[in-house]
């Protein structure tokens, strides 16, 4: 997308074909070679966000889905282990979990 839509971009602006070319094969030169305000400079510049303007929405958009999944994750607790499956802390020891909820909630006994 970027390669050949810059280059169109470029050229869409009004820029020759040569001055499309700096900008298209590096941007320091492209800094360099046109002064600050000159039009072919802010052409550069129009060209280069219509480029990635698309670019930079969808990845925006598509932020928003693992955030927005994040937010509805119910908050498991595990306790003090590292797997509620296997049981077991980070070392390998054993963890009693009844241990941990009664622990955790002050001593209170649970369950009927």
């Amino acid at each position: 997308m970027h390669t050949n839509t810059y280059m169109n971009n470029l050229l869409d602006q009004g820029l020759s074909r040569q001055d499309a070319l700096v900008f298209y094969g590096s941007g320091t030169k492209a800094r360099t070679r046109f002064a600050w305000g000159t039009e072919t400079r802010e052409a550069g510049i129009r060209a280069f966000t219509d480029t990635v303007r698309p670019m930079f929405l969808t990845a925006l958009c598509l932020s928003v889905i693992p955030l927005l999944a994040g937010l509805i994750m119910p908050n498991y607790y595990l306790g003090r282990t590292q797997n509620v499956v296997d049981g077991t802390t980070n070392g390998g020891t054993v963890i009693d979990e009844d241990l941990n909820v009664r622990h955790r909630d002050g001593g209170r006994e649970h369950g009927p």
